[in-house]
C-alpha cells in the first residue's frame, strides 16, 4: 500500500511538472496576444484591440489583458461595441495540446458595452466569423489550423450597458454590479445577473440556450430565466420564463409560459422611465404563448420585435387577476381576471368596478382566446363576439353583438334607480340602442333611447367618415327636458354672484359629454373681466367646423325652466364645409312663440355670424356664462333683435358687432347686492341682502363701434323700480349711465337721480347734480307709472310676453309719519 501511494504521487507530480514544461512550451505570450486577437476577431469578424497583455504560466497558466477593446460595425455612429479596463483569465493546459485556447474564470472589470440597432434593423450584436484559412506548413509540410478560442466561464464587475434602437426610436441604460456566466461552450449556458437601473435594482438568473446562435447557428434554444425587481423582501416583483425558441435568429419558434407576481405595474418605469404605466396592483397568473416555428427568409436586420415577433405569437392560455387598479375619471378596478384555457376556449372577464361610491360587478366573455387575440393583433379587423354584464345596487347594463371584422354590431340595454352625471343625480334611469359599423367608414345608432325623471330622449344618429369632412346625421326626439332639474350641468356657478373659493372639478364620469362638464372658474362677479388681449379665442371651433359636417333634426316636446312649459321646441343643425347654420330654431312659451336663427360662416378667410331672434328665451345664467358678465337677475330670459359680426375670435366678433338688441325677464329674481351697487347704497338696503323678486326687467340697446347704446333701462322689484339709459363699452365694459332709482312707501315715492360710472364688473354709483351742482330728491307727488309697462314694450320690440304680476300694493309707517308732518298727502 505505501509503494502504492509514492507511486500514485510520483505519477502526479510528473504531470503537474509535465504540464507546466509544456505550457511554457506551448504558451509564448506573443503567440498568445497573436492567437487571442485573430480568434476573436475571426469569430467575431470585428477588430480587437489590447493595450498591454500579460501571460504567467505559473503555478498556473493565467493571462491579463488591460484597455480591451472592441469594434462596432461599419457605418454605427459609436465606433466600438465594447470597452474593458482589464480582464484576468486562467488558461487551461489540456486543450492546448489540440490547439484550442480555452480561458475560464474570465473575470472582466469595468466593462462599457455598447448594444445598437441601426434605421435598417441591423444589430450589432450580431456576428459575422471570418474565413478560417490554414495555418503555415510546417517541417512535414502540413498545415497546422489556427488556434480556436474558447470560454468556459466568466465574470463582469462594475459593468454598463448602454442601447439605442433606431428602428423603433428606443434609447437607455443600466449598470452590472455582477454578472456570472458558466459553461458557456456547453448547451446550456448558465447566468446570474445582478444590475441595476437608477435607483431599481433587478437580477436575472437562470439557464440560456446555446451561445452559438451568436454567430448564426440555428439550433433550439432552451430558456429557463426567473428574474425579479426591486430591493429583496415583501413586494419584491417576480418573473419566471420557461421554454424553448426553434430559431432564435429570425425570432420564430416560439414555445414559452411567463409566471410571475408583480406588486405594482409601476415598478418597472424604474427600468422604463418613459412608459406611462397605469396604476395596476397585484398582478398575478400565467400566460403562455407559442408560434409557428417555420424560418423566414433571412436577413442581416434583426427582427422587430413589435411587428415581426409579437405580431406572429399566437397566446395558448391565459390565467391573470389584478388586486386593484385606478382608471381615470374616478374609477377604481379591483378583483379582476381575464382566463383562458386554451386558444379555441372562451376568454372570460370578471372584475368590480367602483366609482362615486356606487360599486358594480363586470363579468362576460370576449369569444375564443384566438379571436381576441386576432381581434387586437389586428386592431379589429377580425371579428370577436362580445358579451358583457355590469351589474350591481339595482344597476345593470349589458352588451351583447360581434366587433371588428366587416360589420359590427352590438346591442346596448341598461337601467338604474340613479345615476350621477357630474353634478346631477339622475332618477329611474333607463338606456338602450342598436349600434352597427362597417368597420371603415360609417356608425350608425339605431332605437336609441336614455330616459329619467330629468330627461327623456329617443332618436337615430349615423357617423360617416372616409371623406374629406366625416358626416353626422339624424335625428333626436326629447319627450322631456328638466332644466330645472339639470341646472348644474349647464349653469354651474351661476347661482349666486357672491364671490366664493374657485370650486374643485368633481370626477366627471366618461359618458358625459365635454360641453356639459362644469368649468373651475369663479363666478363672474367675483373676478374682473379679462382684457381683451387675454379674451379666449376662437380659432380651434373654426377648425372644427371645417373639419366636420352635419344634418341634425332637433325636436322637444316639453321642456321646463324656472317652473315655465316651453313645448314644441324644433331645431334643425346644418354644417356643410365650415358654415353653420340652425334654422328653424322655434317653439312655444307662456304667451308666446319663439324663434331663432343662428348662421356662422366659418369657411370664408374671416367668418361671419348673423343671429336672430324673434323672439327666443334663454335661461339668464346660460347668456352670463357664455358672455361672462353679470346679468343681475335670473329667470328665462326673452331676446328680440338682430346682431352680425365677424372674425375667428370673441374679440374680433365683440369688437365688429353691430345691430339691436332687448332683453327682458318676468317674475324672476334679482341680485340684491349687485343692483345695490347700480343704484346705490341707500336705495340698495331697501333689498336687503338677499335675491329678490322680480317683477320685470329690460333693456334695450343698439350696437355698434364696440359700444352698446341703452336707450331703454327698467327694473320693478318689490317696492324699487329703476329706469334709466346710457352706455356699455363692449371691450372695456366701461359704464356710463343716468338711472333714476325709485323708493315707493305708503303711496309715496322717494326719487333721486344716480349717475353710474366704473365698469360692469366694479360700478361705481353717485347722486346726480343739477346745473349748480345740488343733489336733488324728490318725495311724494303723483306716483310713477308702472316701469314694467313701457320698459317691457321697448325691449320685446312689439313681440308679445308673459305679463308681470300686479304691483304690491304696501302700507309704510315711514309714509304715515310724513304725512303726519304734512309732507305727504
Amino acid at each position: 500500500m505505501k509503494r502504492l501511494i509514492l507511486t500514485i504521487g510520483a505519477i502526479v507530480v510528473l504531470f503537474v511538472v509535465g504540464v507546466s514544461i509544456a505550457a511554457r512550451k506551448l504558451v509564448d505570450p506573443q503567440a498568445v496576444r497573436r492567437d487571442l486577437i485573430a480568434g476573436i476577431e475571426r469569430q467575431t469578424g470585428r477588430t480587437l484591440r489590447v493595450g498591454q497583455l500579460d501571460v504567467s504560466v505559473l503555478p498556473w497558466p493565467s493571462l491579463r489583458a488591460t484597455d480591451v477593446s472592441l469594434s462596432d460595425p461599419p457605418d454605427f455612429a459609436h465606433p466600438l461595441m465594447l470597452q474593458v479596463r482589464e480582464v484576468r483569465a486562467s488558461i487551461a493546459p489540456w486543450p492546448l495540446l489540440t490547439r484550442r485556447l480555452r480561458l475560464e474564470n474570465v473575470t472582466a472589470i469595468g466593462p462599457r458595452i455598447w448594444l445598437a440597432r441601426n434605421e435598417a434593423g441591423v444589430a450589432n450584436w450580431r456576428f459575422h466569423p471570418r474565413p478560417q484559412p490554414a495555418g503555415p506548413a510546417g517541417p512535414s509540410g502540413i498545415h497546422h489550423a489556427p488556434w480556436a478560442l474558447e470560454i468556459g466561464s466568466a465574470r463582469v464587475l462594475d459593468g454598463a450597458v448602454a442601447w439605442r434602437d433606431a428602428q423603433n426610436g428606443a434609447s437607455g441604460a443600466f449598470g452590472i454590479d455582477q454578472l456570472d456566466l458558466d459553461g458557456l461552450v456547453t448547451d446550456a449556458p448558465w447566468i446570474a445577473l445582478h444590475a441595476r437601473r437608477g435607483d431599481t435594482p433587478f437580477t436575472l438568473t437562470g439557464h440560456i440556450g446555446p451561445l452559438s446562435v451568436l454567430h448564426g447557428a440555428q439550433v433550439p434554444w432552451p430558456v429557463s430565466l426567473g428574474a425579479t425587481l426591486g430591493p429583496s423582501g415583501v413586494g419584491q416583483d417576480q418573473l419566471n420564463l420557461d421554454g424553448q425558441i426553434a430559431n432564435i435568429v429570425h425570432g420564430r419558434g416560439f414555445d414559452l409560459t411567463l409566471r410571475g407576481a408583480i406588486a405594482q405595474l409601476r415598478d418597472f418605469e424604474g427600468l422604463f422611465p418613459h412608459a406611462g404605466l397605469p396604476d395596476v396592483r397585484g398582478i398575478a397568473g400565467d400566460v403562455r404563448v407559442s408560434d409557428d416555428p417555420t424560418p423566414q427568409k433571412p436577413s442581416d436586420a434583426e427582427p422587430d420585435f413589435s411587428e415581426r415577433v409579437l405580431g406572429s405569437l399566437e397566446v395558448d392560455r391565459v390565467h391573470l387577476s389584478v388586486s386593484g387598479a385606478q382608471l381615470p375619471h374616478g374609477l377604481t378596478v379591483r378583483q379582476a381576471s381575464l382566463q383562458a384555457e386554451g386558444r379555441d376556449q372562451p376568454l372570460t372577464v370578471s372584475g368590480g368596478l367602483s366609482q362615486a361610491g356606487h360599486d358594480w360587478q363586470v363579468t362576460g366573455k370576449l369569444g375564443s382566446l384566438g379571436q381576441a387575440v386576432q381581434a387586437v393583433r389586428s386592431h379589429l379587423a377580425s371579428a370577436m363576439p362580445v358579451s358583457l354584464t355590469l351589474s350591481g345596487a339595482q344597476t345593470t347594463l349589458g352588451a351583447d353583438g360581434t366587433l371588428g371584422g366587416s360589420r359590427s354590431v352590438l346591442d346596448i340595454a341598461g337601467h338604474a334607480p340613479d345615476i350621477l352625471a357630474d353634478t346631477v343625480t339622475l332618477h329611474d334611469v333607463a338606456l338602450r340602442g342598436h349600434f352597427e359599423s362597417d368597420g371603415h367608414s360609417t356608425l350608425s345608432g339605431s332605437h336609441l333611447l336614455f330616459s329619467s325623471r330629468e330627461a327623456a330622449l329617443d332618436g337615430d344618429l349615423t357617423w360617416t367618415s372616409g371623406t374629406a369632412r366625416p358626416v353626422i346625421a339624424g335625428s333626436i326626439h326629447a319627450s322631456l327636458i328638466d332644466l330645472d332639474a339639470l341646472q348644474a350641468l349647464w349653469a354651474h356657478g351661476n347661482a349666486s354672484h357672491a364671490p366664493a373659493p374657485t370650486p374643485a372639478a368633481p370626477p366627471v364620469p366618461p359618458t358625459v359629454p365635454q360641453a356639459l362638464r362644469p368649468q373651475t372658474t369663479s363666478p363672474p362677479a367675483a373676478q374682473a373681466p379679462a382684457p381683451a388681449s387675454q379674451t379666449p379665442p376662437l380659432p380651434e371651433l373654426v377648425r372644427r367646423l371645417r373639419r366636420q359636417n352635419a344634418d341634425l333634426s332637433l325636436t322637444a316636446d316639453r321642456v321646463l325652466y324656472d317652473h315655465v312649459d316651453y313645448s314644441d321646441i324644433t331645431a334643425h343643425v346644418a354644417l356643410k364645409d365650415g358654415h353653420l347654420r340652425i334654422d328653424p330654431l322655434s317653439g312655444k312659451g307662456p304667451d308666446t312663440s319663439l324663434a331663432g336663427t343662428l348662421d356662422y360662416d366659418a369657411s370664408r378667410d374671416v367668418p361671419v355670424l348673423n343671429l336672430t331672434f324673434s323672439p327666443l328665451i334663454l335661461p339668464s345664467s346660460l347668456i352670463e356664462r357664455t358672455l361672462g358678465i353679470p346679468t343681475l337677475v335670473s329667470g328665462p330670459m326673452e331676446l328680440v333683435g338682430a346682431l352680425a359680426a365677424q372674425g375667428d375670435t370673441k374679440a374680433a366678433l365683440r369688437d365688429s358687432m353691430s345691430g339691436h338688441l332687448g332683453a327682458s325677464v318676468v317674475d324672476g329674481r334679482v341680485d340684491s347686492r349687485e343692483l345695490s351697487a347700480l343704484v346705490g347704497r341707500a336705495v340698495g338696503l331697501a333689498f336687503g341682502r338677499h335675491d329678490t323678486d322680480l317683477r320685470c326687467f329690460g333693456t334695450h340697446m343698439n350696437i355698434a363701434s364696440g359700444q352698446a347704446t341703452i336707450d331703454t333701462i327698467g327694473l320693478a322689484a318689490g317696492h324699487v323700480a329703476v329706469t334709466g339709459k346710457g352706455t356699455v363699452g363692449l371691450a372695456d365694459q366701461a359704464l356710463s349711465l343716468d338711472l333714476t332709482p325709485s323708493l315707493g312707501f305708503g303711496g309715496g315715492d322717494a326719487t333721486a337721480p344716480v349717475t353710474v360710472t366704473g365698469t360692469v364688473a366694479a360700478p361705481h354709483a353717485a347722486l346726480g347734480r343739477d346745473a349748480n351742482g345740488r343733489f336733488n330728491l324728490t318725495i311724494g307727488g303723483a306716483a310713477p307709472p308702472d316701469p314694467c309697462i313701457a320698459t317691457l314694450a321697448a325691449a320685446r320690440e312689439g313681440a308679445s310676453g308673459p305679463a308681470p304680476q300686479a304691483a304690491p300694493a304696501h302700507h309704510s309707517r315711514a309714509g304715515d309719519l310724513l304725512r303726519s308732518l304734512g309732507i305727504l298727502h
